[in-house]
C-alpha cells in the first residue's frame, strides 16, 4: 500500500507539471514548474523517505495520513485547473489592456526602490536581533536564534524577510539585458537568507534565483537548475545540524517528522481521544492579525496551535511548535468534509490561478524584455506570485488586503499617457 501511494503521489506531481506547461503554452521547465520541481526533493523527503526511514510504511495511521493528503491534492489540482479556466476568461479592470494609457515604470526606478527596501531589511533585522535577545546568535548560530529568540520580535522578523524579498525581486528584474551581474545578485541574496535561520527560506530564495534566470532566458539556466539543489541542500542540512551539534543522519531524518506527527494526529481522532474543533481552529486564526507587541496579552494558542497544544503542551509559548503534514488543519475542524471544502476553495490555489492567468494571458509576460521600462502590474504580480517568502507570516486575508491596496495604487498612480509615454528615463 505504501508503494502504491508513493507512486500516486509522484504521478500526481508529474500531471501538474505537464498541465502547467501545456495549458500555459510554456516549456516544461518554466517559472511555474520550477517552484514545484526544486522543492520536490524536500517534499518527498517529508512525505515518503523520512517516514520509510523511521519505519512508518506499515503504520495504518500513516497510510491514512498519506491517503487523506492525496485526496486533498487531487481535489485541489482538479479545482485549480477549473479556476485557471475561469480566471482566463474573467477580465479585471486593473489588468486589462488600454489604448489611451499604460502602466510603465522605469527599471532604474525599480532599482532605487530595491535599495530602499534593503535599508528597511537591515533596520528590521537589527531590531529582531536586539528586541528578541538573540544578538550575535543570528550571525553565528542562526538555527538556535530562529528557534528561541523570536518571541516579542516576531513582527520585526516577518517584516525583515518581506523587505529583503522585495529588495531581491526589484533588483533582479531591474536589468535591461542578460548579464553576469544577475548571478552575483542571486548569490548575494541567497547568502543573506541563511541568517534567517530557516531552511525553507533559504531554499525559496534559491528557487527564485532560478525563476529569474528563466525569465532572462539565461544561457546558464539549465546548469544552474542542476547545481542549485546540489549547493543549497547541503547548506540546509548544515543549518539543521546546528540544532543538533553534529551531522548525524538519523537525527536529521528525525527532523522530517511531519507525517510521524500526522499519524499521531489521525490516531487520536480515530480512537476518540481528540474531538473535532467545529470551527475553533479556523475562527481563532483571527488572532494572527494582532501583533503581540501591540497587545502583549495575545494568547499563544490559536488556530492550529490548539492541536499542537494537545500533543505538545507548552511548545506554542516557546514558538517551537512541531509541524504536521497534509491538510490536518482542515481536518481538525470538520473532518473529511472540511478537507474536501478547503481543497475545492483553497486560498492558495485560487491565488495562484488568478495571478498566473493574468500574468500570462492578460499581460503576456513570459520573459524579460530589453526595454528600460517594465509594466508596474507585472511587478505587482511577480511579487505576490514569485518573490520568496514575501508576506510569509501574514495570513491570507492580510495578503489579499495588501494586494488590493497595491493594485489600487498601481491603477491610480502608475498610469502614463501612451502618447507621449511619461516614464522616467
Amino acid at each position: 500500500m505504501f508503494y502504491l501511494l508513493s507512486f500516486s503521489y509522484v504521478f500526481l506531481v508529474l500531471v501538474v507539471l505537464f498541465f502547467i506547461s501545456r495549458y500555459f503554452r510554456l516549456p516544461f521547465f518554466n517559472a511555474l514548474s520550477i517552484m514545484i520541481m526544486v522543492a520536490l526533493p524536500v517534499e518527498i523527503t517529508k512525505v515518503l523517505i523520512a517516514p520509510l526511514y523511521n519505519g512508518l510504511q506499515d503504520d495504518i495511521y500513516y497510510i491514512e495520513a498519506i491517503s487523506i493528503n492525496l485526496l486533498f491534492l487531487f481535489l485541489a489540482v482538479t479545482a485549480g485547473c477549473l479556476w485557471i479556466k475561469i480566471f482566463k476568461n474573467l477580465s479585471v479592470a486593473p489588468f486589462r489592456e488600454y489604448k489611451c494609457f499604460n502602466f510603465l515604470i522605469s527599471k532604474k526606478n525599480l532599482r532605487k526602490k530595491s535599495l530602499f527596501f534593503f535599508a528597511m531589511y537591515v533596520i528590521f533585522f537589527i531590531l529582531t536581533m536586539v528586541i528578541g535577545g538573540g544578538g550575535e546568535l543570528w550571525l553565528f548560530n542562526t538555527r538556535e536564534a530562529y528557534q528561541f529568540y523570536r518571541v516579542g520580535a516576531g513582527v520585526f522578523y516577518a517584516f525583515s524577510i518581506t523587505f529583503l524579498a522585495l529588495s531581491y525581486g526589484f533588483f533582479a528584474f531591474s536589468f535591461i539585458k542578460k548579464t553576469i551581474s544577475i548571478y552575483a545578485v542571486i548569490i548575494f541574496y541567497v547568502a543573506l537568507s541563511y541568517f534567517f535561520g530557516s531552511k525553507g527560506t533559504m531554499l525559496n530564495f534559491a528557487i527564485f534565483g532560478l525563476i529569474v534566470l528563466w525569465f532572462y532566458r539565461s544561457r546558464g539556466f539549465y546548469f544552474s537548475l542542476l547545481m542549485v539543489p546540489m549547493l543549497v541542500f547541503p547548506l540546509m542540512i548544515y543549518n539543521l545540524s546546528q540544532a543538533y551539534g553534529d551531522l548525524d543522519l538519523s537525527r536529521i531524518f528525525s527532523y522530517f517528522d511531519y507525517y510521524d506527527n500526522s499519524a499521531m494526529f489521525y490516531k487520536a481522532y480515530d480512537l476518540g481521544q481528540l474531538n473535532f474543533f467545529w470551527g475553533e481552529v479556523f475562527g481563532s486564526q483571527a488572532w494572527s492579525f494582532v501583533p503581540r507587541f501591540i497587545y502583549p496579552e495575545k494568547p499563544f494558542i490559536y488556530g492550529f496551535l490548539h492541536v499542537n497544544e494537545y500533543f505538545f503542551p507548552g511548545a506554542a509559548e516557546l514558538t517551537h511548535t512541531p509541524a504536521f503534514g497534509g491538510p490536518t488543519e482542515y481536518y481538525a475542524d470538520f473532518g473529511i468534509p472540511g478537507v474536501i471544502f478547503f481543497a475545492l476553495f483553497n486560498p492558495t490555489v485560487l491565488w495562484f490561478s488568478f495571478l498566473a492567468s493574468n500574468l500570462i494571458f492578460r499581460l503576456r509576460y513570459v520573459r524579460v524584455s530589453s526595454s528600460p521600462t517594465i509594466d508596474a502590474r507585472v511587478v505587482l504580480i511577480l511579487a505576490f506570485l514569485f518573490f520568496p517568502d514575501f508576506l510569509l507570516y501574514f495570513n491570507a486575508v492580510t495578503k489579499l488586503i495588501f494586494f488590493m491596496l497595491s493594485m489600487l495604487y498601481v491603477y491610480c498612480f502608475c498610469r502614463s499617457r501612451n502618447s507621449p509615454c511619461r516614464v522616467e528615463a
